[in-house]
């Protein structure tokens, strides 16, 4: 009777043991699909290739074709620029500065102590409907316009950041500057807030979808910026001839490139941006996806950080970043400052904080020099 259970016994866990290896097997063969699947099989895909019998160059597919070098004359450098600029005007497709008014509709308006405040929507190049918020000084002369450009904010409203949202990284600025005595406007980033959430969660779409046009983001970004603009020229409250252009972040990116591009800006403060030198970097095999919201095709290739900042010159510029994100950034002040003869128009400066807009320093640069 007990050998015949020990037989039993072992029969149920031979039984168990087989059913457990076969388990393995099995388990063992999904994983093998799998990570073929998933392309993770670097035995089975990265596997080395045979010697071929020559050698390649650029294997990235990218060119660098650098413009030529800045000169050191004063009439040179102005001559310098306008090809420059003339260059890339030609490399954007399409024209990049509207031809009409901008067509806009008031969907708000209303009155604090010292400022109006009015909701618009705004109609691009495009036909693209753009949420902005206006900010006007009450007083009976035009003011300087100053158009805020936002950063990037994920779910959340750029605009209203800039608007409304004091302890955003952005600082409710723009209502910030309207109360120093600025009529300001900013608007909405095309994959951001009210044109990103609930359709387009990520501003990538945005940018898939224009590289399928033929468009880019960030040309569709300055060709909003530019009908943004003509409207703050535009406006009776404005004085025409002094617009300046400010952003924080990916709005410094854009405000510097909007204002290399439009001679009209008389000066330009960007936040928390800047600090490379040289071209974008090509992309290897350690480096993460870029958003595609930074690229310009073609132009990206060979226009450098450098040649971007020069573009500004001779006017007056202001760049900051915290402490707590510095970069570079001081480090090639010297190159920056080359486009330059006058080297008291380019301010850059590390003040105490982090990747945000510095209200207080911008407030103070505008007054002095708008």
């Amino acid at each position: 009777m007990e050998t015949s259970y020990k037989v039993k016994f072992r029969f149920v866990i031979g039984f168990i043991f087989i059913f457990f290896i076969l388990g393995l097997v099995i388990e063992y063969k999904f994983k093998i699909i799998k990570d073929i699947q998933n392309n993770r099989n670097e035995k089975i895909w990265y596997k080395p290739l045979p010697k071929f019998p020559s050698s390649f160059n650029n294997k990235a597919g990218i060119s660098s074709n650098k413009f030529i070098d800045l000169p050191l004359n004063e009439d040179e450098k102005f001559f310098w620029r306008e090809i420059l600029r003339n260059r890339i005007l030609n490399e954007i497709n399409g024209e990049l500065f509207p031809t009409q008014p901008t067509q806009y509709k008031i969907l708000s308006s209303k009155n604090t102590v010292s400022i109006e405040e009015q909701e618009l929507l705004i109609t691009s190049f495009d036909g693209q409907l753009i949420p902005a918020r206006l900010f006007i000084p009450i007083s009976n002369e035009p003011n300087p316009g100053i158009l805020f450009i936002p950063g990037h904010s994920g779910s959340q409203s750029g605009m209203l950041q800039l608007s409304d949202e004091v302890d955003s990284y952005q600082n409710a600025a723009a209502r910030k500057l309207a109360e120093s005595g600025f009529v300001t406007l900013a608007f909405e980033l095309r994959g951001f807030g009210y044109l990103g959430m609930p359709d387009y969660p990520e501003h990538n779409l945005w940018a898939y979808n224009a590289l399928q046009k033929g468009e880019s983001y960030k040309t569709l970004i300055l060709k909003d910026t530019a009908v943004v603009t003509a409207l703050l020229k535009e406006h009776p409250k404005v004085d025409s001839n002094r617009i300046g252009i400010t952003g924080a972040s990916y709005g410094g990116e854009v405000a510097v490139q909007y204002g290399a591009l439009d001679k009209n800006i008389k000066a330009i403060s960007f936040h928390s941006y800047a600090g490379n030198i040289g071209v974008p970097d090509d992309l290897n095999n350690s480096s993460i996806t870029p958003h595609l919201c930074h690229i310009l095709p073609g132009i990206d290739s060979w226009m450098t950080q450098e040649n971007w900042i020069w573009l500004l010159a001779p006017r007056n510029i202001q760049g900051i970043r915290g402490i707590e994100d510095k970069k570079d950034f001081m480090k090639n002040y010297e190159i920056y400052a080359m486009g330059w003869n006058d080297k008291s128009k380019i301010k850059m400066q590390i003040e105490d904080g982090g990747h945000e807009y510095f209200t207080n320093s911008s407030i103070n640069f505008f007054k002095s020099n708008l």
